[in-house]
């Protein structure tokens, strides 16, 4: 008889023990997942304020390509400038006698004009080059986007299956301690 008590206390004491490790599993776990909570948070944080930066390069982008279409309308002006500019030319080659100064004050336009042309396609490639800078950053940004979206739908994933292991755990423990 005495020997079966002192199983049952050696038992008793045995149990107690296992519920204090499964307690302090059970804390270390909530903490876990407090600290998860709180990396998630803090990544949604990151997720919004790059979907800002998305969205002002994406402004930025907008801007540029309107610049873009507005420097093309220029450059097919004095395309059609430098058109009539040369059309005026020929005829005032015919009258070349009588009309010399005329002709050379057109030359002057012509070649203002061709300088004009020159900055606007170099304008032009400078700001089609910075579009596409812009473009490759934002498809960057996207793609960071991605990486912390999945990360997190990871960490909810972990988050999830960490609850499920601490409800089971505190099932368990009030089920022994029943």
């Amino acid at each position: 008889m005495r020997d079966q008590i002192s199983r049952r206390e050696q038992e008793c004491v045995a149990l107690q023990r296992e519920v204090s490790v499964k307690s302090d599993q059970a804390y270390a776990l909530r903490k876990d997942a407090d600290n998860l909570q709180y990396e998630l948070g803090k990544l949604r944080e990151e997720k919004a304020k790059d979907q800002d930066e998305i969205n002002r390069l994406r402004d930025a982008v907008a801007a540029k390509e309107r610049e873009c279409q507005d420097n093309d309308a220029k450059i097919k002006a004095v395309d059609y400038d430098l058109y009539k500019a040369q059309e005026r030319s020929n005829e005032l080659n015919k009258l070349a006698d009588s009309k010399e100064f005329e002709l050379r004050r057109t030359n002057e336009a012509l070649d203002s004009a061709n300088a004009e042309l020159a900055r606007c396609k170099d304008d032009h490639s400078r700001l089609m080059a910075e579009a596409q800078a812009l473009q490759r950053n934002l498809d960057g940004q996207l793609a960071h986007k991605s990486d912390l979206q999945r990360q997190a739908e990871n960490e909810d994933g972990r988050n999830r299956e960490l609850n499920a292991q601490v409800f089971e755990r505190e099932t368990k423990l009030r089920n022994t301690e029943d």
